[in-house]
């Protein structure tokens, strides 16, 4: 064997780990579409597995662009399954955070992590009786969600400029802020 016929061998199996992992990337896309977000993450979940092999942790990046990009990809998916499925915005934070440390001005992966903080249940610091916080103690106030929510959407805006998408999730969670600012404003005494 020389050393052609081995480099051979090793792209034969990167491409066949690849189109492997972009099968499974299909066939969450699948089950995405009809409805079987479970199943879905499932085959993203399978679709990354293969690819982490090619991620080089003192680097901390993919080796090759091809698994980083199905890699960001599959992440993705996986957030917007987490979206669709109430309550699990935490699972959506996590995949859109794994795909931003890949690639961090991905306008989706912003405008997504944007949208599920939004969504995410926090204490209302202006003393609202929230049930769902005094169940999860551990979220951050309303405040900050928002807040990061603004962030997030507004870099996303900077990355896709037209997006009516991201202009409405920009506006909305815009609105909320100043609406809880207000509110904190209003509940905070006077200074002297």
């Amino acid at each position: 064997v020389t050393q052609r016929d081995g480099a051979c061998r090793r792209s034969d199996y990167l491409r066949e780990i690849i189109a492997g992992a972009e099968e499974h990337k299909a066939e969450g896309n699948t089950r995405f579409k009809e409805g079987r977000l479970g199943e879905a993450e499932t085959s993203y979940a399978l679709a990354l597995r293969m690819v982490e092999h090619f991620f080089d942790v003192a680097r901390g990046a993919h080796v090759f662009p091809a698994t980083r990009d199905l890699a960001v990809a599959c992440h993705l998916n996986t957030a917007a399954c987490a979206l669709k499925t109430p309550g699990r915005e935490e699972a959506a934070i996590q995949q859109c955070s794994y795909a931003l440390a890949l690639e961090p001005e991905n306008a989706k992966a912003l405008f997504r992590r944007g949208k599920a903080f939004l969504a995410s249940k926090a204490q209302d610091v202006g003393g609202t009786n929230d049930a769902d916080y005094k169940e999860r103690k551990d979220l951050p106030p309303r405040q900050v969600l928002v807040s990061w929510a603004v962030r997030d959407l507004q870099r996303a805006q900077t990355g896709c400029p037209g997006d009516s998408s991201i202009a409405a999730a920009l506006k909305e969670a815009s609105a909320e802020a100043r609406s809880l600012a207000r509110a904190h404003a209003l509940q905070s005494p006077a200074l002297a």
